[in-house]
């Protein structure tokens, strides 16, 4: 007969909860949607993410690279956005806003 073991003690919520947000992972949405919050820095952003995640230090470091190239990206399309504008004649601004 295979043996048998039991453990004495069940795992508390808390430790179950912990093992929940530890399964899971920042997603990008939500990652972009904290990303575009300018009034925060990447590293509280992290931090937030960190907390709620339960995240490594590396993780965290991670999460504030990918916080930095979403408000790059940002930038990026303003940019373009702002000197396609620069070019565009007063008449054509607004089907080049639609």
């Amino acid at each position: 007969m295979p043996a048998t073991f039991h453990s004495s003690s069940a795992p508390t919520t808390e430790q179950t909860q912990q093992a929940l947000q530890k399964s899971k992972s920042v997603s990008t949405a939500k990652l972009v949607r904290q990303a575009v919050k300018l009034d925060r820095t990447a590293s509280e952003i992290a931090r937030d993410f960190a907390m709620e995640y339960t995240l490594k230090t590396e993780e965290r470091r991670q999460c504030i690279r990918q916080v930095r190239i979403a408000r790059m990206a940002q930038r990026s399309l303003s940019h373009r956005i702002r000197r396609q504008w620069k070019w565009t004649e007063d008449g054509r601004k607004k089907e080049f806003l639609r």
